[in-house]
């Protein structure tokens, strides 16, 4: 069976040359999803940032992720796999607010994680020689998750910061963003040794981490920078965050020890209007 994970351009953002390492970073998707694909299966995979999709070629089935400002591209990337009789499964952050939307381009859709709804999909169509209008992903054993096959972005991954998860999902309800909708207000942390071993696999010394909220659990990204200090892993990295990177006076430090060098930090709002984040029950999972 040929199957394909697809991640579409935004058109306007195909950086060229030396622009592409630094606006681009590598798909966490591919990775983690191709350690979910059965040993039957041919995997191909395209991120159209950097190269072309090669529509000649046949595949039973395509996984296409789908984030807000591609999702024009990515419905036009499925009309035509359908076209040529490629079954295809859209998902994504997209995919899970507006269902409706997408499955009027897609065979099916899948919502939440991917690494339990894209193995599906495969299965049923090798079974059945069809697949279900809807793959619901909101059950996933994050604590024994396996670690992510690296080995499908070779050649691809031409970017400076390679990008690693330890969580997903954030303990806040932030009115400019989607990932409250996404894990309904909490946080699902890999164990640390699984982050740490993955860091490890990584040959590259630049590290983006992914997290929704690298801070969602302040204790598990404490046990994290702890990890990478006592295993001496002398990584350069930066991530997305919020303010309470700096509730303790000691956390800046211990980021910092561990390779941290900048952080991207959301603002609800400027405006004093009495702790944002006070109003929020936080739950970690």
């Amino acid at each position: 069976m040929e199957v394909a994970l697809i991640n579409p351009d935004t058109e306007g953002t195909r950086y060229k040359g030396w622009l592409k390492k630094i606006f681009l970073l590598s798909r966490s998707t591919f990775p983690a999803l191709a350690a979910y694909t059965p040993e039957f299966a041919n995997l191909t995979v395209f991120d159209e940032t950097v190269e072309e999709i090669d529509f000649g070629k046949h595949f039973d089935l395509a996984g296409i992720t789908v984030q807000t400002s591609a999702a024009p591209r990515a419905y036009e990337i499925s009309d035509i796999l359908r076209q040529k009789g490629t079954r295809v499964i859209l998902g994504g952050t997209h995919v899970s607010h507006l269902p409706d939307e997408a499955m009027q381009h897609a065979d099916a859709i899948a919502l939440y994680n991917g690494e339990t709804t894209w193995p599906a999909a495969i299965i049923d169509l090798e079974a059945s020689g069809g697949i279900k209008p809807m793959y619901n992903g909101a059950s996933f054993d994050y604590l024994n998750r396996r670690l992510p096959r690296r080995d499908v972005l070779k050649g691809k991954a031409l970017q400076v910061y390679q990008t690693i998860e330890t969580s997903r999902g954030c303990p806040y309800d932030c009115n400019f963003c989607t990932i409250p909708g996404m894990y309904d207000k909490k946080v699902m942390q890999f164990s640390v040794d699984s982050v740490i071993q993955d860091i490890k696999n990584l040959p590259d010394k630049y590290i983006f981490f992914s997290d929704d909220n690298f801070m969602g659990n302040p204790k598990h990204a404490d046990a994290i920078f702890q990890k990478m200090i006592d295993e001496g892993l002398r990584k350069t990295w930066l991530t997305q965050t919020t303010v309470w990177i700096a509730s303790d006076r000691e956390r800046p430090k211990l980021a910092a020890k561990s390779g941290c060098i900048a952080v991207y930090i959301g603002f609800e709002s400027v405006a004093n209007e009495g702790d944002n984040y006070k109003k929020n029950n936080v739950v970690f999972e």
